[in-house]
């Protein structure tokens, strides 16, 4: 998968991740039981808006083809929530969320896949 984030001035920051990966310090690795993903070194704010692709076919928490990806879907816009450890980060639906701490559950999924 790819995360592609605008953080201030609109700087495009990429992350290319196999989020099937098991190793919790390896970029893509994600922890449903905390619904975080591990990003490594970032420059990410709460409340920056990334994008989501799924260019390889393998979704974050997904079991199937053309599943959601624990309610993120391929293209689908959300934002970023920091952790106490920089170098992971939850999703929320919107920035209203994601600044209210509200984080996507990434076993179960969004409600929704809101653009904003």
């Amino acid at each position: 998968g790819t995360i592609i984030a605008e953080g201030d001035g609109n700087l495009a920051t990429g992350f290319e991740f196999d989020p099937t990966t098991t190793s919790p310090t390896t970029m893509g690795y994600v922890n449903s039981a905390n619904d975080t993903i591990y990003l490594g070194p970032n420059g990410l704010m709460t409340g920056d808006k990334l994008e989501y692709l799924n260019g390889r076919g393998v979704s974050i928490g997904g079991a199937g083809l053309g599943q959601l990806v624990g309610g993120l879907v391929n293209g689908g816009e959300y934002f970023v929530i920091k952790t106490a450890d920089p170098n992971v980060v939850k999703l929320a639906e919107t920035r209203a969320d994601a600044l209210s701490g509200d984080a996507i559950n990434l076993s179960s999924g969004a409600t929704t896949n809101r653009k904003t």
